[in-house]
């Protein structure tokens, strides 16, 4: 349905700018958790220091937005650059606590919707 993208879970999506692009105009709640903010209408996030770490508060933050979205039936789409690493992070991270679920079998379920996934659960931080 979007470009780019993958469904993880039902109205969850991760995704690149490209699938930003397409999700806007379709009603979706966009979340940008690259380094700058990527267009107009698209919340910007971000969850990386300068030296590339991803700290817990700032990936948990993300995931607000996700709670806030998803729980009343909107379709969510969180989106990096690639919608590999970053984007993936914060979805993984929100699942452990929505789910209560570990890290392993977050990853796991994101991957099985989004194989490109890398996991990148080292750049977390206190």
């Amino acid at each position: 349905m979007l470009p780019d993208g993958n469904e993880v879970l039902p109205r969850l999506w991760v995704g690149t700018v490209a699938t930003c692009d397409a999700a806007r105009p379709l009603g979706f709640f966009c979340l940008n958790v690259l380094e700058g903010p990527h267009a107009e209408g698209c919340h910007h996030y971000r969850i990386l220091d300068d030296q590339g770490r991803a700290k817990v508060d700032r990936v948990v933050g993300a995931g607000r937005f996700i709670d806030w979205n998803w729980s009343r039936s909107g379709n969510v789409l969180i989106h990096c650059g690639a919608g590999v690493e970053r984007s993936p992070l914060v979805v993984a991270l929100w699942m452990c606590r929505r789910f209560a679920m570990d890290l392993d079998e977050s990853y796991a379920w994101i991957k099985q919707h989004r194989p490109q996934v890398e996991d990148r659960r080292q750049w977390l931080i206190g």
